[in-house]
């Protein structure tokens, strides 16, 4: 398994209940693709996007640390470019090679 890390960017407009809804759903497509998350948290509240993306002008950071195998990264991707009260995500692999 290698280490990832995760920038998610959710939609500012979405109430505390319905992000941890949102949160949840992100760490159960993790684990359901024999994934471990290692820490979830949030990186910055409400902040003012540099640019519109998907015509909203603010957004909620969430930092995600997990283990996963490289084939499932892929398919972890696609599920979550299909939400739609997801703006933008990043998934960076941390594993360096000596």
């Amino acid at each position: 398994m290698n280490k990832y890390e995760a920038m998610i960017i959710l939609d500012a407009g979405l109430s505390d209940n319905e992000r941890s809804q949102l949160i949840n759903f992100i760490q159960e497509t993790i684990t359901k693709n024999e994934g471990k998350v290692i820490d979830s948290n949030l990186w910055s509240e409400r902040r003012q996007l540099a640019y519109p993306i998907k015509k909203k002008q603010e957004g909620v950071y969430y930092l995600i640390h997990f283990n996963v195998n490289p084939h499932a990264v892929a398919r972890i991707r696609n599920t979550l470019k299909l939400n739609e009260s997801i703006l933008r995500f990043l998934i960076l692999n941390l594993t360096t090679k000596a």
